[in-house]
């Protein structure tokens, strides 16, 4: 008889019940963790112990608050749309399975591209950029290299929803959705004021956008 699988969530409630009780997984990374700060002789035993009770305590009450959130996002069977810069440079669509949703745009996103609190709510990694786009120079922060990285990153996937594509479609695929927009938003076409005035708008921001993704594309093949 083939063995029943056993839900995600359900695994990480196991994980942290047995933190609760003392035992399983979990709590032997912290005690393993403990064991090792004390061995540095630089962090006071009483210290280190009330991190460790921190932390057992954190995990607790995420996984409570994760029970009950994250399997609802997870039933829409979305895919985490967070866009994120890799490696080599170029940005990139996430292809995993949304767990939460954003709690600043709705973003569906996956663990590995937001931010949880330990209420298992979450900010995405868009707008974890764009607060510190906004903070930049007004205390600490990630570093000039990192939060331009991040604003880039973030600018990027603004352009590629205004044309309505998907963060990392080709230059041919923003050329040719470029050119259908304008020609569906023209403002000289016959039409009211009022929709004249809105496509005016919309083209404006059509035009940026394209100037931003052509450069993109143009620095990459550079």
């Amino acid at each position: 008889m083939a063995s029943r699988r056993r839900d995600p969530i359900t695994e990480l409630g196991s994980l942290f019940t047995g933190a609760r009780r003392g035992t399983g997984a979990f709590t032997s990374l912290l005690d393993g963790w403990l064991e090792a700060v004390l061995a540095t002789g630089r962090v006071h035993a009483s210290t280190a112990t009330e991190i460790v009770e921190q932390i057992r305590e954190w995990g607790i009450y995420l996984t409570q608050h994760a029970l009950a959130k994250w399997p609802i996002a997870v039933a829409r069977g979305e895919i985490c749309s967070v866009p994120h810069m890799g490696r080599d440079g170029r940005l990139s669509s996430c292809d995993a399975a949304a767990v939460v949703q954003c709690d600043c745009c709705g973003r569906p996103c996956c663990l590995a591209h937001c931010r949880i609190d330990y209420t298992a709510s979450a900010i995405c990694g868009v707008c974890v950029a764009g607060a510190r786009a906004t903070t930049r120079g007004r205390g600490p922060g990630p570093g000039p290299r990192r939060a331009s990285e991040e604003t880039d990153a973030s600018k990027l996937a603004a352009a590629f929803r205004t044309l309505k594509l998907r963060p990392g479609a080709t230059v041919d695929e923003v050329k040719r959705r470029y050119k259908s927009l304008v020609v569906k938003h023209n403002a000289d076409a016959p039409q009211s004021e009022a929709s004249r005035k809105k496509n005016t708008e919309r083209l404006q921001r059509l035009n940026a956008a394209y100037e931003l993704l052509r450069t993109h594309f143009q620095e990459k093949a550079a």
